[in-house]
């Protein structure tokens, strides 16, 4: 039978040893297991936390703020990948199944590149060499996540991470578990800290023009009816009553 491992986010406010104790809160409230970012100084420590207070340390969240340099020309694209691959080697090392990652992390649109397939395709191969899954995330561009997986369909430690929080405020009502969960191994479950931004604009509510707000106080009404993203020339004609 299949064992779930019910666990906590380790947010980034807390650094270093802040960390080491958040484990041993975690234990004593009585979840399974938790993840942290990759913060390579600290892994030995918090792993033998986790092992001293009987919880998992179930995956580490690989650097994501700079993920869209993976798939350009130039030095940083090469030092994200070693640095990838250097997440990797210490989930292996301190035996940390899975390594979340993005594909990309902002609004820009691209299209893929085959220099930024070739540095995935080095990541998973010392994942699998490794004996470490990477799961990526669902996150602003529903499209990303779809290369890399189409792309990487084959490779067995090529996985799903599913984020409720980015399904709900980004990837406007797509049904990502229908579409990846053959594939799934992790889940992200929140609400995206309270879907601060939205769906429809990359923009914070205070930086929006009175058409954006116009557009979203038009909405309420019926969000599905008036989907900007669906109905555009109805939902102008909402927003200009």
């Amino acid at each position: 039978m299949r064992r779930y491992t019910l666990g906590l986010n380790i947010p980034d406010k807390f650094r270093g040893d802040e960390v080491t104790e958040q484990i041993s809160h975690i234990a004593r409230v009585g979840f399974d297991g938790f993840f942290t970012l990759f913060e390579h100084d600290y892994i030995e420590r918090w792993a033998n936390a986790a092992a001293r207070h009987g919880v998992a340390y179930a995956s580490i969240h690989a650097p994501y703020l700079e993920a869209g340099k993976l798939w350009q020309e130039g030095e940083e694209g090469e030092r994200l990948t070693q640095e990838l691959i250097e997440c990797l080697q210490d989930c292996s090392h301190f035996d940390i199944p899975v390594m979340v990652a993005h594909a990309f992390i902002d609004f820009v649109d691209r299209t893929p590149t085959e220099i930024g397939f070739d540095r995935h395709a080095r990541v998973l191969e010392a994942a699998d060499r490794l004996g470490v899954t990477v799961a990526f995330e669902n996150l602003v561009r529903a499209g990303d996540l779809a290369a890399l997986m189409a792309r990487f369909r084959d490779v067995p430690c090529c996985k799903f991470c599913y984020d409720s929080g980015h399904e709900h405020c980004f990837n406007l009502g797509k049904d990502m578990v229908a579409l990846y969960g053959d594939r799934l191994c992790h889940t992200h479950l929140n609400d995206n800290f309270g879907v601060r931004g939205n769906t429809y604009s990359s923009k914070e509510p205070k930086d929006l023009s009175i058409l954006e707000a116009a557009t979203l106080v038009g909405m309420c009404k019926n969000p599905s009816y008036f989907n900007p993203r669906r109905f555009n020339e109805r939902a102008k004609g909402r927003r200009n009553v």
